[in-house]
């Protein structure tokens, strides 16, 4: 179905409310109830129309190249040449000797720059961490096991914007003195990072 300037795919289901979707991909679909009206799904469209092309602008900022890579924030024309030792970096070109020698490079860059913001709150939230864990993880930035003081963080995060990867380590080292997510946890981080919202909407 054509909507503005979008296409959705329109799914009749047996569900009880409508709902609109954004794949990582683009597609737009949208789930509505058997007996729901075709006035009131556009009606629903109309009323979400700000989300729908908030999502897809950002969907679209994001999605990168065959031939590109995004290093902390940053889109960087990739290319590899096997002439070289490592990876080379200069402007917004990334240059890597194959692909293991990009991945080494990226993991050893995540730990630098995550290890540096662990330093910087550690001190400030003075519990102590028993193990830091640095690895990708498919469904979360990072994690902490409250009890054994353990904080795991996700490799992936050199590919987002520094300010956002410093809130997720913030958030995890704050899990060692809240193991919630209460008011009291987010005032808490509020308190050394007072525009960590901002830095959320990065991701």
């Amino acid at each position: 179905m054509k909507f503005y300037e979008f296409e959705i795919k329109i799914f009749k289901k047996n569900v009880k409310y409508l709902r609109l979707k954004v794949a990582k991909n683009g597609d737009i679909s949208l789930n509505v109830p058997l007996f729901t009206s075709q006035k009131s799904a556009f009606e629903f469209l109309e009323l979400n129309l700000s989300w729908l092309r908030k999502t897809t602008a950002k969907i679209k900022q994001n999605s990168i190249n065959a031939n590109e890579i995004l290093y902390k924030g940053q889109k960087y024309k990739l290319s590899f040449d096997e002439n070289i030792n490592g990876v080379k970096i200069w402007l917004f070109n990334i240059t890597a000797k194959d692909q293991a020698s990009l991945q080494d490079y990226l993991k050893e860059q995540a730990k630098i720059m995550l290890n540096a913001y662990i330093s910087h709150y550690a001190k400030l939230i003075n519990k102590p961490i028993k193990r830091v864990s640095f690895k990708k993880m498919k469904t979360r930035w990072g994690s902490c096991n409250h009890k054994k003081a353990y904080i795991n963080l996700n490799t992936a995060l050199i590919h987002k914007d520094p300010k956002f990867a410093e809130y997720v380590v913030l958030h995890e080292l704050a899990h060692l003195r809240f193991n919630h997510h209460q008011k009291s946890f987010y005032d808490y981080i509020a308190s050394f990072m007072p525009d960590y919202k901002e830095r959320i909407k990065l991701a």
